[in-house]
C-alpha cells in the first residue's frame, strides 16, 4: 500500500496537468504539500497536549504508562521503548 500523500501527489499532479498545463500541477503540488504538512504537525501537537496535561487527563495517561508502557506511545523507539 502507498502511503495516502504520496498517492494525494500523484492525484494532484495529474489533474493539475490536465487542467491548466505546466503551472497548474505545481501550484497544486505546492497546495498539497502545505496540507500533507499540516497533518504531519498533528501528531506532534497531540502528543504536546498529552505530554504537558494536567488534572484527569494527566493521570488517565500515566495510569495507561503504567499499565501498558511502550506499546501505547506511538513511536516506541523514539523514548527508548
Amino acid at each position: 500500500a502507498w502511503p495516502l500523500f504520496l498517492v494525494a501527489y500523484v492525484v494532484v499532479l495529474l489533474l493539475g496537468c490536465a487542467v491548466g498545463g505546466v503551472v497548474a500541477p505545481l501550484n497544486l503540488f505546492a497546495l498539497a504539500g502545505w496540507l500533507g504538512g499540516a497533518g504531519f504537525n498533528a501528531g506532534p501537537t497531540r502528543n504536546g497536549q498529552i505530554f504537558h496535561a494536567t488534572g484527569l487527563l494527566q493521570h488517565s495517561r500515566d495510569a495507561g504508562m503504567r499499565l501498558l508502557g511502550p506499546r501505547l506511545l506511538d513511536l516506541p523507539w523514539l523514548y527508548g521503548g
